[in-house]
């Protein structure tokens, strides 16, 4: 037992052999571009009540989160907050910018999670903190592919990147246990004890790993990985010889290298295939019909501050206004800006009746666009909408 706490500590001094290697070559090419002046996208948690967990009122919390950190060889100071559970889903929030470093735990994660399942989720958020964070070398750069221009698919696939990233150390945080990995994954998305649901972890992960394996299940929620890709991405790396070497779990029979070939290859087969779809949308729309929200991913936009990392669970069911903007957004090739409908918002904050308004100030930001052809797209489109107004009132 103590030679595996050893290898396992030794975590912390493997980052970059850890990390997803596509995601340093995502990095490698966002350097090629500047840094543009978009605006940071705000945190959506800034006003969310949240209670400062002293050791003395959570004693058990900072006990399991002191154990993930060790087996993390993580030594570095941190605070762990509460958001009460008003909130109606399960995650947690690495708070990158803060002295120290914290952590924000989110909705009822001590009474769902059981010591393992909760170092897994504490342990994701010290490995973003670890591979995103002053330890990355060089500084990471992962989480401003949008203000660094570029496109929707490589936002997505570096934010894909990050939290595969991380759920590599949320792994060795459960000192190597996949079932814990599952148990989480139950009890984010049902925000019940998995133990006391009667959860077979294995055969769930099985059944999770096949959905991903024959692409029956979804890809992304959101520009997060869905909860079929994302348990079959943990397992793989359990199985690998990295993880192996560190824990001294699983069978070690994949190398790691394969393991993120093999990844790239389905997130990069999953992005195509999305695209292959918004262009038979976009087909059905010249000829008058409107384009489905099904056929878009809700809020097609990497999440882009550098200084924080939201973790949540299930993505908030996107508005159709949100849909309408993705797909202009992927249209004209580049992401929607912060403050546009389909940047993080959802059905309650937005009008999704008044398309009028939203082509408006589609044309208007068409305006300052930086490439003219941009523009152009715009105004076809506002044109077509109005084309089928017209149509519409002559009914």
């Amino acid at each position: 037992m103590r030679a595996m706490i050893l290898s396992v500590n030794r975590a912390r001094d493997r980052i970059e052999d850890i990390r997803v290697a596509w995601e340093r070559d995502l990095e490698r090419a966002l350097g090629t571009r500047p840094r543009g002046t978009a605006q940071e996208r705000p945190d959506p948690g800034r006003n969310d009540p949240r209670v400062r967990l002293e050791r003395a009122m959570a004693e058990r919390v900072h006990r399991v989160a002191d154990m993930a950190a060790e087996r993390l060889g993580c030594s570095d100071a941190f605070v762990l907050y509460q958001t009460p559970h008003a909130q109606r889903y399960l995650s947690a929030q690495a708070l990158m910018s803060e002295a120290p470093f914290a952590i924000r735990l989110i909705g009822p994660v001590a009474s769902v999670l059981d010591d393992e399942a909760l170092a897994a989720l504490i342990g994701h958020e010290l490995g973003h903190w670890l591979a995103l964070g002053p330890h990355a070398r060089p500084s990471s750069t992962v989480l401003e592919a949008w203000e660094r221009g570029a496109s929707a698919d490589d936002c997505t696939r570096c934010m894909i990147a990050a939290e595969f990233t991380a759920d590599r150390f949320s792994l060795i945080a459960a000192a190597g246990e996949v079932e814990a990995a599952v148990r989480l994954d139950v009890g984010a998305a049902t925000l019940d004890n998995p133990r006391a649901l009667g959860v077979q972890e294995m055969e769930h992960l099985r059944n999770l790993c096949r959905q991903a394996e024959s692409g029956a299940g979804p890809f992304f929620q959101g520009d997060y990985p869905s909860s079929c890709f994302r348990m079959f991405a943990t397992w793989l790396f359990w199985r690998s010889d990295l993880h192996r070497e560190l824990t001294g779990v699983g069978p070690g029979d994949m190398s790691v290298r394969d393991v993120d070939a093999r990844l790239r290859t389905m997130c990069d087969t999953a992005l195509a295939r999305e695209r292959s779809a918004r262009s038979r949308e976009v087909g059905a729309w010249t000829q008058g019909s409107p384009p489905s929200v099904a056929a878009f991913r809700p809020e097609s936009m990497a999440h882009p501050a550098p200084r924080w990392v939201e973790d949540q669970a299930h993505a908030i069911a996107a508005s159709v206004g949100s849909a309408v903007h993705g797909f202009v957004s992927d249209l004209i090739g580049r992401p929607p800006r912060p403050g546009s409908p389909a940047h993080g918002t959802s059905m309650e904050n937005e009008g999704i009746d008044d398309l009028e308004a939203q082509f408006l100030a589609l044309e208007r930001e068409s305006s300052g666009a930086r490439d003219p052809s941009e523009a152009n797209v715009s105004a076809e489109l506002e044109a077509r909408f109005r084309a089928l107004e017209e149509r519409e009132e002559r009914r």
